[in-house]
């Protein structure tokens, strides 16, 4: 659990969603936890998110300046999570939670394979690193790599493009 959410630096949105890295059942998740918000390994916080529209929402994170983080830490990050889980699933439409990125497009008809330079573009312009994350494992490599030839795109986007792309 702890290693799942640590390699989720911005956290996750729920108990049902660490289960899911952790390839853990919910209820499992849910007291694995609780146990450790109680070593204040981890923390819950309300936190205002952006998903469409901006909400407040609860955030699992590892609490990283707990001590008994210290301890743990070097354990932790030796764990590997299963293959399957390691990674998120490979979506083919823009998440609703980066919809502000595209205030003039409809997000449900962008398509990743179809529109993957446009989203890439427009993605890698912002300075939204979670959306940057997202679209370095979603768009297709050959899509990243065409961002650096485009118009008016500048030489950091067209760099990290390049580099995203070389990545995968």
């Amino acid at each position: 659990m702890l290693a799942a959410l640590s390699r989720s630096p911005l956290g996750l949105r729920s108990a049902r969603s660490v289960a899911r890295r952790a390839s853990v059942t919910p209820t499992t998740a849910v007291r694995a936890l609780a146990s450790l918000a109680e070593r204040a390994l981890v923390q819950e916080r309300v936190e205002r998110l952006v998903e469409g529209e901006v909400a407040d929402l609860a955030v699992w994170r590892v609490n990283w300046r707990s001590p008994e983080w210290r301890k743990v830490a070097t354990a932790v990050g030796a764990v590997v999570l299963p293959e399957g889980q390691a990674r998120p699933r490979r979506q083919r439409s823009v998440p609703s939670r980066f919809a502000h990125l595209f205030w003039n497009e409809d997000t449900s008809q962008l398509d990743v394979e179809r529109d993957g330079v446009t989203i890439a573009e427009r993605i890698l312009g912002s300075s939204d690193a979670e959306a940057i994350s997202w679209a370095a494992a979603a768009v297709p490599p050959a899509c990243l790599r065409r961002v650096k030839d485009l118009r008016n795109v500048a030489p950091e986007v067209a760099a990290l493009a390049d580099a995203l792309a070389g990545s995968r």
